[in-house]
């Protein structure tokens, strides 16, 4: 009953750092494999992974030409052999027994996606910012809602078998492929649980999409056209 654990790469050395490894590590209950994907990295983060594995392991190390980060998720959902999936970005770390966290939850609520708060990292600044998302409804039509209007981030622990379909995302799509995931899988999914613990950590920095709301929008089009698309294939899309 492990956790698959997916982390993705991409040319972002300096946004490694030990702090990020070592908040994986930490994580000791329940089992996990942690599966990174090197997207092509033309820096040293390649090195500093196949380092970090030969420490761990719990790691393993894909190493691929860059196709970006939908593609690099898709490989590691493939991979996955746990009960339970999650992602993590580049540039964000865990809590302290986040994994076990969310998975005690899971169990307890038998939610096939469970969620929990988040905190932003303000990494010029080198403060920390709680963010509580609330109310939160159990009801994933309406989860749906709040993902189209992009009002809901969190982290997430998903059933493998959410997956099992062949649930993929479109490799076309380079950023907010989050949101395109979460949206398949919240109209997939047949009971939810969100709770207030906050497991994960986004931080922010002068390059990060949270800190360049301009380039933000316009960079998005392209996930926006991929989500009017599902809805309409899902038959939802007047409804929402």
């Amino acid at each position: 009953m492990g956790i698959h654990y997916a982390k993705l790469e991409n040319n972002a050395l300096e946004l490694i750092n030990c702090d990020k490894l070592e908040s994986l590590k930490a994580q000791r209950s329940p089992q996990i494999e942690m599966i990174f994907i090197d997207d092509g990295s033309t820096d040293a983060t390649g090195a500093m992974l196949d380092a970090f594995a030969r420490t761990e392991p719990r790691a393993k190390v894909i190493h691929e030409r860059n196709e970006g980060v939908s593609a690099a998720r898709n490989r590691g959902i493939a991979m996955a052999k746990g009960r339970y999936i999650a992602f993590m970005d580049a540039d964000d770390a865990l809590e302290e027994k986040a994994l076990s966290t969310l998975f005690q939850a899971a169990v307890r609520t038998g939610a096939q996606i469970t969620s929990a708060n988040h905190t932003l990292f303000d990494m010029e600044k080198n403060c920390r910012v709680p963010v509580k998302i609330d109310p939160v409804v159990p009801q994933p039509s309406e989860i749906v809602r709040e993902i189209i209007h992009m009002h809901r981030i969190c982290d997430k622990l998903y059933v493998r078998e959410l997956f099992a379909d062949g649930l993929k995302l479109d490799e076309n799509v380079r950023i907010g492929e989050d949101a395109l995931l979460n949206l398949q899988l919240y109209l997939h999914a047949k009971s939810v649980a969100h709770i207030p613990d906050h497991t994960y950590v986004y931080r922010v920095h002068e390059r990060s999409a949270m800190a360049n709301i301009g380039m933000y929008s316009q960079a998005h089009q392209p996930m926006l056209h991929s989500m009017s698309a599902i809805l309409t294939c899902e038959g939802v899309k007047e409804f929402y």
